[in-house]
């Protein structure tokens, strides 16, 4: 079904996802699960079997379509912005309707063709030549690599951070340093840091597929390859390495303050991921299919602090990394965290931690 789904990307021309019983076994350009999950639970309700329903919300309408394959439930959702629904015409949303049923029929019609499939994945696996797996890592020391090895190898450092494996992975860093062969300088301490930085901006990036927040991923890439910098010996190289390692399990494994309410936990991640974006409650409340006063409500029950104050917290936390990190002016850190004026975002500031952000920025 899933190549099916690959090929009707381009004809359905919107993000779409697909459940089967209750769990989604495909999405396009729809990458939080979570999401995904609150979308259907909600979505679902509203729908009847074999009928497209449209659901229309401040930011995106929803076509729906619940709809059985030999027996077996599925749900699809195609999701279309609101700035994109408001140029089309009735003549293309008909047109967008009927590639919505097109995409149904044919996943029905697929069904006709003989599909094993396989659920344990170590079973397929076996069935495959892979190569040898990167363990034991003694093994990969005296062995001669290419770039699909220097790939292999950072997959396999990104899930032993997962793992948090302090005793395998140290050996590891140190042997993706060396394994490449095409030296990056004739330099060999800059040939190590470029090979390095290259190293945590892969790590930034997965660390983000992983669900950390974004601004914390890229606030550690800057610190670590600024640190990095400064290096100036390779003896140093070996507490640089056990150095990065720790700040990047942490943040693998980071974990904000977890709550009863899912939806508080779904609305917390969004604000840690959309600092540098002008947010609004309805804005959050939008985006997780629910009334802008109900979660306004939840959310101070819950937290024992009102979502506005929370943003607000977030952002200030935020501007404070800005003032000790970069020389942006003060203006301009108003402007990149959408604050509405300078001296609201100096009050705001101040409120929060006692100082002004000049005051701030001097003293620490």
């Amino acid at each position: 079904m899933n190549d099916t789904l690959d090929l009707l990307i381009p004809f359905i021309g919107t993000p779409f996802a697909i459940f089967e019983n209750n769990i989604c076994i495909f999405s396009s350009e729809i990458e939080n699960n979570y999401l995904l999950k609150h979308l259907k639970d909600n979505l679902c309700d509203e729908t009847e079997k074999e009928q497209l329903t449209i659901l229309k919300s401040n930011n995106y309408t929803s076509v729906t379509m619940h709809f059985d394959i030999n027996h077996v439930d599925y749900f699809l959702i195609s999701r279309v912005s609101s700035k994109l629904s408001e140029d089309w015409t009735s003549k293309e949303w008909s047109i967008h309707y009927k590639k919505v049923e097109v995409l149904v029929s044919t996943l029905k019609d697929s069904t006709t063709y003989k599909i094993k499939k396989i659920d344990n994945i170590e079973g397929y696996k076996n069935q495959i030549a892979f190569a040898p797996p990167l363990h034991p890592i003694a093994t990969t020391l005296d062995l001669q690599h290419d770039y699909l090895d220097n790939y292999n190898l950072e997959q396999h450092i990104v899930n032993l951070l997962k793992e948090n494996n302090p005793t395998a992975i140290r050996p590891l860093f140190k042997t993706l340093i060396r394994i490449n062969d095409c030296p990056l300088s004739e330099d060999n301490l800059r040939d190590k840091k470029y090979k390095l930085t290259s190293l945590i901006s892969v790590l930034a990036r997965e660390a983000i597929k992983n669900n950390s927040p974004i601004n914390l991923a890229y606030r550690l890439s800057n610190h670590l390859i600024l640190k990095l910098d400064k290096v100036d010996n390779i003896k140093l190289f070996s507490g640089f390495l056990n150095y990065l390692f720790v700040e990047f399990s942490h943040l693998f494994n980071f974990e904000s303050k977890r709550y009863p309410s899912n939806t508080v936990n779904l609305a917390i991640k969004y604000i840690q991921n959309h600092l540098y974006d002008s947010l609004s409650n309805s804005e959050i409340a939008d985006y997780l299919f629910i009334n802008p006063s109900y979660l306004s409500h939840l959310f101070k029950k819950t937290t024992d602090t009102s979502l506005r104050s929370y943003i607000a917290k977030q952002k200030i936390n935020e501007a404070k990394h800005l003032l000790l990190s970069t020389d942006f002016s003060l203006s301009y850190i108003s402007e990149l965290l959408h604050f509405s004026s300078q001296s609201r975002f100096t009050k705001i500031f101040k409120e929060v931690t006692g100082y002004t952000p000049k005051s701030f920025r001097m003293l620490f």
